[in-house]
């Protein structure tokens, strides 16, 4: 949600104020009279003022609804990661069974660099007869 910058907005509010001031001192001249009403200039800066408060408390609201969310949010994902290593408990860590639940079972701790290793060191024991 983007902000409303204070300065802009002061500086706006600050012009309307010297120039519903300025209508107030030279309300005997027509031409300006004419040109520019002072009624329309303060209404103006009324609704301006409302509308920053309304943003203002709107902007309060979602940043504290936010917030109860992420609370939320990060409390979810503590439990959901709790209940995961208990059902990891329960059941193998390597079995199939995991997967009911959405959870990938641990790969096996061989792989295929430790099996070419293991390989090397029967074939260096001279053990004859197995396939290279």
């Amino acid at each position: 949600m983007p902000s409303i910058t204070n300065k802009a907005y002061d500086l706006l509010l600050t012009t309307l104020d010297h120039l519903i001031n300025g209508l107030s001192v030279h309300a005997l001249n027509s031409r300006i009279s004419s040109s520019l009403d002072k009624a329309e200039l303060e209404v103006l800066r009324k609704d301006l003022e409302s509308l920053r408060n309304d943003y203002l408390h709107s902007e309060r609201l979602a940043r504290e609804a936010y917030e109860k969310f992420n609370l939320k949010f990060k409390y979810s994902q503590r439990r959901v990661s709790n209940d995961c290593r208990i059902i990891k408990g329960i059941f193998d860590p390597k079995g199939d069974q995991l997967r009911d639940f959405g959870i990938m079972p641990e790969r096996s701790s061989t792989t295929r660099r430790h099996l070419l290793r293991g390989k090397a060191r029967i074939l260096n024991t001279g053990i004859e007869g197995l396939p290279d």
